[in-house]
């Protein structure tokens, strides 16, 4: 059985196509730097010594300073002066991480003596939990990016660019888009637009919502007729069933219904039928009685 989402409107609005690549001025996700010393810290123990620095971090922490602050990829920049570095240099590097190395493995065997097996054996458990989680985590950031990916390549509709986005984009050329500051630039000449500009914007944002969301459900209602459910929001799919289960339980109960029916009318002809063979049992009696 066909699942259908709900009717959709006759309405279409026709709105220019916005540059959904625009990712200028735009915020960027933070991401919580993760704690190497939850494990002891959730124990109550003191913190670990800390690992030492390898060879190519200790370069870095030099090399630094050597890097133009306008390099684009300092990374980059900074592994090419890694390789070019002649062996004798490297092996200054090399030396200073073999001595801490030695340091910390020491240190780090007096704080194993302090604990007790006990603790031991928890921070052991803690640690093979963290890093299951953390590889659950991957499996699903990678099944969220497949999920992106198969919702591109079947053509979902994209959401629309904000109003102040459409006024950069507009404007894009009045900011000097190449120089540094444009942001800021794109920013204050929203703020000093006046408020029925600023709102001819913003109309042409909540149309383009609108005609999004046109679109965004005959694009979820094709993801169902072709059995892809996990590309569309829950909330579809949820009325989606709700419409199918409604459906289907309509045609029960109108099966029922005829199987009712047809229940009385065969009730009915055998109620005849005992009515005619009462009559007929009847007439035959009369017959040997005049006889």
């Amino acid at each position: 059985m066909a699942l259908s989402i709900f009717s959709l409107q006759s309405l279409r609005i026709t709105l220019p196509r916005w540059n959904q690549t625009l990712s200028l001025c735009s915020s960027r996700r933070m991401t919580t730097p993760s704690k190497s010393n939850e494990v002891y810290e959730k124990l109550g123990l003191p913190s670990p010594p800390k690992r030492p620095l390898t060879s190519f971090l200790r370069f870095t922490l030099d090399a630094r300073k050597e890097v133009s602050t306008s390099t684009h990829n300092k990374v980059a920049a900074i592994s090419e002066m890694w390789r070019s570095l002649s062996d004798p240099e490297k092996e200054k590097y090399s030396k200073q991480y073999e001595e801490a190395k030695a340091k910390y493995d020491q240190e780090l065997q007096e704080y194993k003596n302090k604990l007790g097996d006990e603790q031991l054996k928890q921070i052991e458990l803690l640690k093979k939990q963290k890093k299951t989680l953390k590889k659950l985590e991957r499996q699903s950031r990678k099944e969220k990016i497949l999920i992106k990916e198969a919702r591109n390549s079947l053509g979902k509709p994209k959401v629309p660019i904000s109003g102040y986005l459409m006024f950069v984009e507009d404007n894009a050329h009045k900011f000097n888009r190449s120089e540094p500051g444009f942001c800021s630039r794109a920013g204050k000449a929203w703020k000093d637009l006046s408020e029925a500009k600023r709102e001819e914007y913003q109309q042409k944002n909540r149309l383009a919502r609108e005609a999004h969301q046109l679109r965004l459900i005959e694009w979820e209602q094709k993801m169902v007729d072709i059995g892809r459910f996990d590309l569309i929001r829950k909330g579809t799919l949820t009325r989606a069933y709700a419409a199918t289960n409604t459906e289907a339980a309509t045609k029960n109960i109108q099966a029922a219904t005829k199987n009712t029916k047809a229940g009385t009318k065969k009730t009915k002809a055998a109620n005849k039928n005992t009515e005619a063979g009462t009559k007929n049992t009847e007439a035959v009696d009369v017959a040997e009685a005049k006889e």
